[in-house]
């Protein structure tokens, strides 16, 4: 028996072995062994990727966890029963030991937990001027990824802000809620199944990431994921093709949670772990200084990011500085359902830096 390994550009197919066998040549005695071959899996490896050792001790990195312990998971405490929706499991992970897990079950309303880290390990503050980069990867199971738990709502992944008190056990009372100032947040709006974006400004509204588009649907779309525009995409009608060649289109309009099936957006693509990155360069502060720059980058497994917004132009307004991420699966006015199931999501490797952060290889 042997394994034989085609490499390709930017790939590896591998190819198993399931069986040998032996025949024999006419006219002859003489055995000849073939090997009947079966392609199982076309794995991509693409340059610029790295392990968690490498990532997580790159220059610039100011803090970086991968749930090795479940002291990591219960790294800070505050008076919250939900927060015994966060666990520690170490069945499913990325990689080490564990992963961070948040059961999301029928019975719950919009809050199922979250879990808080300092941006920096010297718990710094990040003001205007200032840069700095923040990755996770995530797991989320096909009935998180594509069930609508509560029309007109859609459920977060994370908040970039600031939390008032202290952590890691030092704290006394309820750290800082959401819906901050300044706050950075990325969702599955409206149940859509496509990474969007928002922040809150000094009005205290909540303006979305998503760029208006004039697209063959409707003069007055809107793109979700502004930064991909995959070129002309001739796969049906031209609204079709507008679809597929745009990050996520307004107009489509599903609030099934399953995504546009033809949409050039990047999907939350269920059980496998997905990577995110998000880039920030804070701006003047003040209402209505539009300045601070945003980027969110993802990926699939074994490839590297994907540009999926760039936003130039956000308006943080004029609130706190910022010094925490929060992971969560916050959803906005679910309430609870004896109909539903009970669920979950998972994340892992967590990096801050203050300079990029390359995707994991794995």
């Amino acid at each position: 028996m042997k394994i034989q390994l085609q490499k390709y550009p930017c790939c590896i197919l591998v190819i198993v072995v399931l069986n040998l066998f032996s025949c024999s040549q006419s006219g002859g005695d003489e055995n000849i062994n073939f090997n009947v071959t079966e392609v199982t899996d076309d794995i991509i490896v693409e340059p610029g990727l790295s392990n968690w050792e490498e990532r997580s001790a790159a220059e610039g990195v100011l803090m970086s966890t991968r749930f090795d312990t479940e002291t990591e998971v219960s790294n800070w405490v505050h008076q919250d029963a939900l927060q015994n929706h966060v666990s520690w499991e170490q069945g499913n992970k990325s990689s080490g030991q564990g992963s961070l897990r948040f059961d999301i079950l029928k019975e719950d309303g919009a809050n199922s937990g979250n879990w808080r880290r300092w941006l920096s390990d010297d718990k710094r503050e990040f003001e205007e001027g200032d840069e700095f980069y923040v990755s996770y990867r995530q797991y989320v199971p096909t009935y998180y990824a594509n069930h609508v738990f509560k029309e007109g709502g859609g459920w977060k992944q994370s908040i970039i802000s600031r939390n008032a008190q202290e952590m890691n056990g030092e704290n006394i009372g309820q750290p800082a809620g959401s819906n901050q100032l300044n706050e950075i947040v990325l969702v599955n709006n409206g149940y859509r199944s496509l990474v969007a974006g928002y922040n809150r400004n000094t009005a205290g509204a909540f303006p979305g990431w998503e760029d208006p588009l004039s697209t063959a649907c409707s003069n007055s779309d809107f793109v979700y994921q502004n930064a991909i525009d995959r070129g002309a995409m001739p796969v049906g009608t031209e609204c079709e093709n507008d679809r597929a060649r745009y990050g996520g289109l307004y107009s489509y309009g599903s609030k099934t949670g399953v995504p546009d099936p033809i949409s050039g957006a990047f999907i939350y693509y269920p059980n496998e772990w997905l990577t995110f990155k998000i880039y920030v360069r804070i701006g003047s502060q003040g209402s209505g200084t539009k300045n601070t720059h945003i980027k969110v980058w993802a990926a699939r497994q074994m490839h590297d990011f994907e540009l999926l917004i760039n936003r130039t132009d956000v308006d943080l307004g004029n609130g706190p500085n910022h010094n925490t991420l929060w992971l969560l699966p916050y959803d906005t006015g679910k309430q609870p359902d004896s109909n539903r199931e009970d669920t979950y999501t998972l994340y892992d490797e967590v990096i801050a830096s203050l300079n990029d952060i390359a995707a994991p290889n794995n």
